[in-house]
């Protein structure tokens, strides 16, 4: 039950601590790249039954959590066949990883997607590298607390 604990309160500090960065970029550079965001408009414009998603929804935060959390099970899975450590260098080289993993992942639903959103995909998936390191960081941090 600890290691469960461990995992949601991780993922969701984390996560916030990466979401923060890209809330920040699109701020700044007055475009769209907040996460929850996207993901509801991707949900919304879905040809598929009539939604009344919005862009602030809470299911696109929520399933933005939930990668989030997927991840930090993902490190703590690699962590016990100690592949990986409790170390900034560690954290880091995974959050770089995952957002390698993001930029295909996104890549690929805004490819396929019927309306997906306008955005500066290259400015987007820069960003998107950087928060997953700014995760990673924070996942070590947090783990280490």
């Amino acid at each position: 039950m600890e290691l469960i604990s461990e995992i949601i309160t991780v993922g969701i500090i984390a996560t916030l601590g990466m979401t923060a960065f890209s809330y920040l970029v699109s701020y700044f550079s007055n475009s769209k790249f907040e996460e929850p965001q996207l993901l509801n408009i991707l949900i919304r414009r879905y040809q598929g039954p009539a939604t009344t998603i919005c862009r602030e929804h809470v299911l696109g935060w929520t399933i933005h959590f939930l990668i989030g959390m997927l991840f930090v099970g993902v490190f703590k899975i690699l962590q016990g066949y100690s592949i990986v450590t409790l170390t900034l260098l560690s954290g880091s080289i995974f959050g770089f990883l995952g957002g390698i993993f993001g930029v295909g992942f996104w890549g690929f639903i805004l490819k396929i997607h019927p309306n997906p959103p306008q955005i500066n995909k290259v400015v987007y998936f820069i960003q998107l590298v950087i928060a997953h390191v700014i995760f990673g960081i924070c996942l070590i941090y947090l783990l280490n607390f």
